[in-house]
Order: structure tokens, then sequence, then C-alpha cells
């Protein structure tokens, strides 16, 4: 029963530290959405079970816990728990944009990859005065197609196809999931429409 509550107490302690880090969590996973954005309920719950803690074991029981856990904290696992919580925090708090001029290079081939066409039309290009006006249109990581007003991804294409690859498995997944119900699986095109046409 008292490590029952200790487990409670140092989950609702590392939920409150990452709510108060994040200024609020939102999780999904498939159907399954769990949102927080307050840290004060966490809070009070570890408090809580804190206390039930220490009130189960007393002095002897919680050295006793103490030094199990530190026994059992080896390097190798304490390596894997701060690995899983970097990867919880970057997953939770990335801005999911590609901004820079490299990143942007291989998120914008990854939609040509999944569009079956690697040229972009610039047809701006023939309508402004100045000389070799398509490479003011052409950005880092493309170069003009020749003899055509078009742009092409010159940046590997091992990634772009990779991030392609699964974007397309995730796009196909949420659909088959939002069309369980006539609402989703209209907001569900209504989604994909505007987010697919958005080319970043």
């Amino acid at each position: 029963m008292r490590r029952a509550v200790a487990a409670i107490a140092v989950l609702a302690s590392a939920w409150t530290l990452v709510v108060w880090l994040l200024d609020g969590l939102v999780l999904s996973i498939g159907p399954l959405r769990v949102s927080s954005h307050d840290a004060t309920r966490p809070l009070i719950a570890a408090v809580v079970a804190t206390i039930a803690y220490f009130a189960l074991s007393g002095p002897t029981g919680a050295r006793e816990d103490v030094r199990r856990i530190h026994r059992a904290m080896t390097p190798r696992r304490l390596a894997a728990a701060l690995t899983i919580a970097v990867l919880i925090v970057g997953l939770t708090n990335n801005s999911w944009g590609a901004g820079a001029s490299d990143s942007y290079s291989y998120v914008s081939q990854m939609d040509l990859w999944r569009t079956g066409t690697l040229k972009v039309p610039i047809t701006m290009a023939a309508q402004v005065p100045w000389p070799n006006a398509l490479a003011t249109f052409t950005p880092f990581g493309y170069a003009a197609v020749a003899d055509e007003m078009a742009i092409a991804p010159i940046t590997g294409p091992g990634l772009p196809m990779l991030m392609a690859l699964f974007k397309t498995a995730g796009a196909r997944w949420r659909r088959s999931w939002s069309c369980r119900s006539p609402e989703r699986c209209s907001s569900g095109r209504r989604f994909f429409s505007a987010g697919e046409s958005a080319r970043i």
C-alpha cells in the first residue's frame, strides 16, 4: 500500500514539474486526449500522497525505500530515464515548424515527393524586368531547371523521402480514425485539405 502511495506521489510530482515547465501539456494518442494546464492540482495530489506515504511508512520504512531506490538506480537506468524525459519534453514542446533555410529545403522537398513532381514552376520570374530573374526566386537548397521557369531541390533526397513516407502513413491513419463518425469525417477532410495545400 505504501509503495503504491509513493508511486502516486512521484508521478504527481513529475506531472506538476512538466506542466509548470511547459506552461501546460496536451497529449493525444489516437482517440485518447489528455490535457493539463494548471500545476496546482497535481501539486496538491503530490503533497497529499507524500504525507500519506510518510504516515504509512514511518522513518524506518522510508529509509529502507531510499536504500532500495539507490541500489536500483544504476547509471544505465538513469541514462535511459533522462533520455525518455528529454524525448517527452521535446515532443510536447516542439514548434513543429521548419523556418530555417536548411530545414525548409528538406521539408518542402518532402511535400514535392508526395505530389509526384520535383519541379516547382515560377511563372512570376518571366514577368520581372531584371536579368537572371529566376535566381531571385530560388531559395536555399533549390536550383533553376535548365530552359524552364522552374526550380528543383538539390538537397539529398533520403531524409525528405523518409519524412514523406511517415507523413503519408500518418495522414492515412488519422483519416481512417476521423471517419468513424460523419462529424469527424467531415472535419478530418477539411483539416487535411487545408494542411496539405499550405506547403511550408
